[in-house]
């Protein structure tokens, strides 16, 4: 397949506009043109490894920190990009395993499955948009208390000083 087709690709262009997307939910800045992010994976000759499984290839920025930009992302496997991810990244899912299966969560400085903490905020969420929030780096507690809105697009709310 030659790089002009590539480059025109619909695929690609998917997941150009899903990436960037991705990155905008969890406030990081996207500063790549789709020109720049799908020279970047030719360039890289991972494009048709790209995925989220173990095995397969992703764009990390370096020391996980800044915009995605030219000169600020590389293309490593999946696994190498999870083990350098930042204490702070890892600091804000913070989910703990219990024996058997439950999470517990940090919720008003005690630890509580994910029903235990809805139930103590009087909030009428499940326990996956629970979870989904948790996920995205949202804090326990925000994750717990903020109503579900009819935006599914949501950011995690702006920690201030």
């Amino acid at each position: 397949m030659s790089r002009k087709k590539i480059y025109g690709s619909p695929k690609y262009g998917y997941k150009y506009a899903s990436h960037r997307i991705s990155a905008e939910r969890r406030g990081i800045s996207f500063e790549l043109t789709y020109g720049q992010w799908i020279k970047i994976w030719i360039w890289s000759g991972h494009l048709h490894e790209r995925g989220k499984k173990v095995g397969q290839y992703c764009m990390a920025r370096f020391d996980d920190k800044g915009p995605y930009a030219v000169g600020n992302v590389k293309i490593i496997l999946r696994t190498e990009n999870t083990r350098e991810q930042s204490e702070e990244s890892r600091a804000k899912i913070k989910l703990v395993r219990e024996k058997g299966t439950k999470t517990l969560i940090d919720y008003l400085g005690n630890a509580m499955t994910i029903p235990q903490a809805i139930y103590a905020s009087g909030n009428e969420i499940s326990t996956g948009n629970v979870l989904d929030r948790l996920r995205r780096g949202w804090p326990h507690r925000e994750a717990v208390e903020v109503p579900v809105g009819n935006n599914r697009s949501r950011r995690p709310p702006i920690e201030l000083g």
